[in-house]
């Protein structure tokens, strides 16, 4: 009976085990670290318990309403019958988190050519709390289209929690605050497109710290017709680029800055993936400068496919 009980463990383990196996569903920063006895010790343990307690409730269930024919088939194959139920919980499982959760393509952070590209789409996954929340004033548009998401033009200064701040700070809303030390590291690079505003203090204490809200000059054309814009209701409108895949138009880097802003508002209402903002395109200059001096993430970085003129028409 002990062997039957870690059997039925064994197999509840199983979906955990299968994601181990998918380097890019856990993914692990340090490359030392990113191995699949590592994403085991995530995956198991927080996979089996839920999968075993599903599994119990089928054989619960076929025990009380085939309570006869269970015991028929007790006799004649032995109390392992039970072991069905976990498998198939496992099974359905694994067939559910490969349709609907794990992705099939390598994510752009993986790309052999990340490094490479001219643009990049910069969407910090580390944000701070949107500057509404302090105060700051923003107008919105009184009326909109079904399938178009509002956004809000900021009125005066943003208003933040220099408490909550670091050197390079993002918004829920796309807000991108630095300190007075990364300005200088700016400058010293001569990155281009931008203009600073103070930030205030929500606090108002007499900290002798200065931040500076990055405002674009620049806004971007519109996509390239490659890039597939979905407009979905879950349950909010939800707007977004089909895979991440940004196309432009090779003929934009005729007039484009180190820092840029989309002219499509992407996100949702609802903050899934995040709410409505546009997004930032930032040159390769910009994105080695905020990977090498300022600790961001590859995974922050979305690289944008150039393509050609007789391409896009």
């Amino acid at each position: 009976m002990n062997y039957l009980i870690l059997f039925y463990f064994l197999i509840s383990a199983i979906p955990g085990i299968y994601l181990a196996t998918k380097k890019y569903f856990l993914v692990i920063l340090n490359p030392k670290y990113n191995r699949f006895i590592i994403r085991l010790l995530y995956c198991v343990p927080s996979l089996t318990p839920f999968v075993l307690v599903l599994s119990l409730f089928p054989l619960f269930g076929f025990d009380v309403y085939f309570n006869n024919f269970s015991q028929i088939l007790v006799e004649k194959f032995t109390i392992y019958i039970a072991l069905l139920c976990p498998l198939l919980t496992s099974l359905l499982f694994i067939i559910i988190l490969k349709k609907y959760f794990i992705r099939t393509d390598i994510p752009p952070e993986f790309w052999p050519n990340f490094m490479n590209h001219e643009l990049y789409v910069f969407i910090p996954h580390i944000r701070i709390i949107g500057g509404s929340y302090y105060h700051t004033r923003f107008e919105y548009p009184k009326k909109r289209e079904p399938d178009q998401l509002l956004i809000g033009k900021q009125i005066g200064n943003l208003i933040l929690d220099f408490k909550k701040l670091k050197d390079i700070n993002y918004t829920s809303t796309g807000e991108f605050v630095i300190s007075e030390k990364v300005l200088d590291i700016f400058q010293k690079n001569n990155l281009t497109g931008y203009q600073i505003q103070p930030v205030l203090d929500y606090n108002k204490s007499s900290s002798s710290e200065l931040y500076y809200q990055i405002i674009p000059k620049y806004t971007m054309p519109l996509f390239s017709s490659e890039t597939s814009v979905h407009s979905k209701k879950t349950p909010q409108l939800r707007v977004f680029v089909l895979n991440d895949l940004f196309y432009y138009n090779s003929c934009v880097m005729g007039n484009v800055f180190d820092f840029n802003i989309t002219s499509e508002v992407l996100g949702s209402h609802d903050g899934v993936p995040y709410p409505p903002q546009k997004l930032w395109i930032v040159t390769n200059k910009a994105m080695e400068c905020l990977l090498t001096d300022f600790g961001q993430q590859r995974r922050d970085f979305i690289p944008v496919i150039l393509i050609d003129d007789e391409k896009d028409n």
